[in-house]
C-alpha cells in the first residue's frame, strides 16, 4: 500500500504497535441504560485497538438493538 501523506503513515504504524484493550461492560435494565451506553459508545469508538464486550442481562434486547443500530 502506497502512502501519500508521510504523517498519516507514521500514525498508522504507531496504531499497529498499540496493545489491544478489552473493555467488558455488564448491563442490567434501568431507565437511563440507553443514554449511558450511547455516551460510552461514542467515547470508546475513538480509541484505537479496543474490543468492547457488552454483556446484556435483561429479558428484552435493548442493548443488542442499540449496538446494531450504531455499529452498522
Amino acid at each position: 500500500m502506497k502512502m501519500l501523506n508521510p504523517e498519516l503513515g507514521r500514525r498508522e504504524n504507531q496504531t499497529e504497535r498499540l496493545p489491544v484493550i478489552f473493555v467488558i461492560t455488564p448491563t442490567y435494565a434501568r431507565p437511563v441504560q440507553k443514554a449511558e451506553l450511547t455516551r460510552l459508545l461514542n467515547t470508546l469508538k475513538h480509541i484505537p485497538s479496543l474490543h468492547w464486550i457488552v454483556v446484556e442481562d435483561a429479558d428484552y434486547r435493548l442493548v443488542g438493538a442499540l449496538l446494531y443500530f450504531f455499529l452498522l
